[in-house]
């Protein structure tokens, strides 16, 4: 009996020295840890440009780190607590981002990274690319962080890029493309048409005495002259695929691909009329007496062989003849050229 209870007191010994070990060793997980949540938490915190925010199982806020504050307008002391939709997510969306979120939890569906608009504190739009990490607990509960990549400056880049592409191709004054990007377009334009098998409009535009309106109007008028026309041409000319150019000065031109000719001497008379119906006094334009152009039209066909140059000589022949017929006038090249 007496050996018995020596074993049994050795062996709850044994077990007593256990659970300590155990147990010490469970501190030591759990300090370590929580050293490492520390530690990454402290590193968060010093990430730029990367807001990142932590939530429990529930979706409350746990941790808001520095750049949140900076990105976002919330102080650490303002959101701990408050829940994910709440913050970013407007009131008619919640229920279904809520769904998708615990589906993500409680059923492993995926949580894609998206490029998302999230709302600063005073309501302006943050651009933020967004990932969601699981990070699984000691204790068998989830936390949830978000990981929000500032979009702000690419933003500011893209837009700015936009804005000096969109420079580089068009007129400053009237908006219309400029002639470098003719330069850029039209082989292709040619090459498109040719491909397509469909004939090209190449029409050239020139207000009627320009230069007599300057003089007489003054240089202000004339640019406003130029915008107003740039306007009617670009209703004209509204379909995709119908380009207009300023090609310097008062010239224009306007290029078009078609499968019937039949309509073109139609569209070129209403430009013609559409002009004149601005009803701007020019009265050195006579006999008119209002601001009026003429039009210079080649028609490319597909089988041709002909480079931008020729397109540009012809019709500018034609132009020329419609000016010396007496302006405020569409001439085709070919009717010059047919005997």
């Amino acid at each position: 009996m007496v050996d018995q209870q020596r074993d049994l007191k050795i062996e709850l010994n044994k077990l007593r020295l256990e659970n300590q070990r155990l147990a010490a060793e469970n501190q030591r997980i759990m300090e370590q840890r929580d050293a490492t949540t520390r530690m990454f938490r402290d590193l968060f915190d010093k990430t730029p440009h990367i807001a990142v925010q932590g939530y429990s199982r529930n979706r409350e806020l746990i941790y808001w780190n520095r750049y949140c504050e900076e990105l976002y307008g919330y102080a650490r002391d303002e959101v701990l607590g408050r829940t994910w939709e709440e913050l970013f997510i407007p009131a008619e969306m919640r229920h279904a981002a809520v769904h998708r979120l615990e589906s993500w939890l409680e059923e492993g569906c995926v949580m894609p990274a998206i490029e998302v608009v999230r709302r600063h504190k005073n309501g302006s739009e943050v651009p933020v690319y967004s990932q969601h990490v699981l990070i699984r607990t000691g204790n068998g509960d989830v936390e949830i962080y978000c990981l929000d990549i500032d979009l702000g400056e690419l933003k500011h880049s893209e837009a700015l890029l936009e804005k000096t592409l969109i420079l580089s191709v068009t007129d400053p004054l009237t908006g219309l493309y400029n002639r470098g990007y003719y330069n850029q377009t039209i082989v292709n334009e040619m090459q498109r048409a040719r491909r397509d098998g469909k004939k090209l409009v190449y029409a050239m535009l020139d207000l009627d005495y320009f230069k007599k309106y300057n003089d007489t109007y003054g240089h202000l008028k004339g640019d406003e002259l130029l915008v107003k026309l740039a306007t009617v041409l670009k209703n004209q000319l509204a379909r995709a695929g119908d380009f207009v150019f300023r090609m310097g000065g008062e010239e224009f031109l306007v290029l078009y691909a078609i499968d019937d000719s039949q309509d073109v001497p139609l569209m070129m008379e209403n430009l013609l009329a559409a002009i004149e119906d601005m009803n701007i006094d020019h009265r050195k334009n006579l006999p008119y007496g209002k601001v009026t152009t003429s039009i210079g039209v080649y028609l490319h066909l597909p089988e041709e062989n002909l480079s931008p140059d020729d397109l540009y000589s012809r019709a500018d022949q034609a132009l020329y003849a419609a000016k010396a017929q007496g302006r405020n006038r569409c001439v085709f090249y070919h009717d010059i050229t047919t005997v």
